[in-house]
């Protein structure tokens, strides 16, 4: 297993941030809020355990990394990885001191919402290209199937999520199909 730093390391991080909010904290900042005002001990006492819990999670992101690559390298080394759909995506991100906030709680902070999709498929997408449209995980599964078998996608149960081959708009302002070329 790769593990970056020792799981004792990553407990003891969390019950210092536990304690801190404890003391510190009353729950959710408002949008636009700094959070609650803090004594100046308090504060870099916040911004050193944030430190802390940023390099435990920078560290989980190589670990995932690490993973991913190990995944293609074995695809290269069956002859598989050239017509092989690999996606790459998590359910939601983290606060990690952002808006005085540890986890995922309730919010719609970007820290939560922004989230990696990475979706690699030689024969239909172009290496390397970014697509800047509002994604959502529905999208996933029909998008899926339009890629291994465009006419399973009448067998699906109405979904709500809209395959990203279709290339439709999601009707949001300000949002503008990036440069990704669907092949």
């Amino acid at each position: 297993e790769f593990d970056v730093f020792p799981k004792r390391d990553r407990a003891s991080t969390h019950a210092r941030w536990d304690a801190f909010e404890r003391a510190h904290l009353s729950g959710a900042a408002a949008p636009g809020d700094s959070g609650p005002a803090l004594d100046p001990a308090a504060r870099d006492e916040m911004q050193t355990l944030a430190a802390d819990l940023v390099s435990l999670y920078d560290g989980e992101i190589r670990a995932c990394d690490a993973q991913v690559g190990t995944i293609l390298a074995r695809l290269d080394a069956w002859g598989l990885r050239a017509n092989t759909l690999v996606v790459v995506t998590s359910d939601h991100g983290e606060n990690i001191g952002d808006h005085a906030l540890m986890g995922h709680v309730l919010c719609v902070y970007d820290t939560l919402l922004r989230i990696p999709l990475v979706i690699r498929y030689p024969s239909r997408f172009v290496p390397g290209a970014l697509d800047s449209r509002l994604v959502e995980l529905t999208d996933l599964l029909p998008t899926v199937v339009d890629l291994v078998d465009p006419g399973a996608r009448d067998l699906l149960p109405p979904i709500s999520g809209e395959s990203l081959l279709r290339g439709e708009e999601r009707g949001f302002e300000g949002l503008v199909a990036g440069d990704a070329t669907v092949r």
